[in-house]
């Protein structure tokens, strides 16, 4: 009966405004499954030498890739974009998620007096940055702001920090 011998190895590293490029290698080997019972200096040989193969596989991979990226061809990792979530994130700030700002835009779509232009106002006003800058904890201060405008507890022309903001 054959054994089946699986290595795999993942490597990741930085890069600068927050990026990262990875490379990853797997391999499947069927030998003897003799192995197990009578030869474990040679099982722990052939694992070594499909890790070393996995190893010195990715090591390439990342070189070269890095190595594009240096030249500049076209085929480098494109930079990562500077933006509020790169902001947030180099001063320890989750930045706001997808779901939190498709409520906030469902919140504000169910108040007469809010639209999308009055929310992005409530952003800039508030927090002094677009929706779309926010924070998650500013996000969820934000959520609050506008459940407390639907539920009638907070009026409109009262300041940011009232009632749960």
């Amino acid at each position: 009966m054959p054994l089946i011998l699986e290595v795999s190895l993942a490597r990741k590293i930085g890069l600068p405004e927050y990026g990262s490029l990875g490379a990853s290698c797997g391999l499947k080997i069927e030998t003897d499954a003799g192995l197990l019972a009578g030869d474990a200096v040679g099982l722990r040989q052939q694992l070594a030498q499909a890790y070393q193969l996995c190893a010195t596989a990715v090591e390439e991979e990342l070189n070269k890739r890095r190595s594009h990226e240096a030249s500049g061809t076209s085929e480098a990792i494109a930079e990562p974009a500077k933006s509020a979530s790169s902001a947030n994130r180099r001063q320890g700030r989750a930045s706001i998620t997808p779901r939190q700002l498709a409520y906030l835009r469902e919140l504000a779509a169910e108040i007469d007096a809010c639209g999308e232009q009055r929310l992005e106002s409530m952003a800039q006003g508030a927090y002094g940055v677009p929706l779309t800058e926010l924070s998650s904890q500013q996000a969820s201060g934000l959520i609050q702001r506008i459940k407390h405008l639907k539920a009638g507890t907070l009026d409109w022309t009262e300041p940011v920090g009232a009632a749960g903001s």
